[in-house]
């Protein structure tokens, strides 16, 4: 998804790191990492991973979105619920509407 331009949560990225370790042998368990995990790795990879804060969309903003975005958002998320076999695990993903 970040390829096409959609970030993911600081919670998100500890699961992700959390996973990665156990898949490594390097944690027995599946657990979100730290807070202070999360700043080592940000800072250790700075230059590839930044982190930023999301802020509120404008009511007005929200209601004026463009039909076009909103279709290439939707195929953007088509493309990658198929490209990780995601299509016959509804279980695996939630969509809101």
């Amino acid at each position: 998804m970040a390829q096409l331009g959609y970030g993911i949560t600081n919670n998100k990225l500890k699961e992700l790191g959390a996973e990665l370790a156990q898949t490594l042998g390097i944690k027995s368990n599946a657990k979100p990492l730290s807070n202070c995990w999360l700043t080592g790795f940000l800072q250790r990879w700075k230059e590839y991973v930044s982190s930023v804060k999301s802020s509120a969309l404008e009511t007005n903003r929200a209601k004026s979105a463009i039909p076009v975005e909103v279709d290439r958002y939707f195929e953007n998320l088509k493309m990658v619920i198929k490209e990780n076999g995601l299509s016959d695990k509804p279980n695996s993903y939630t969509i809101l509407t």
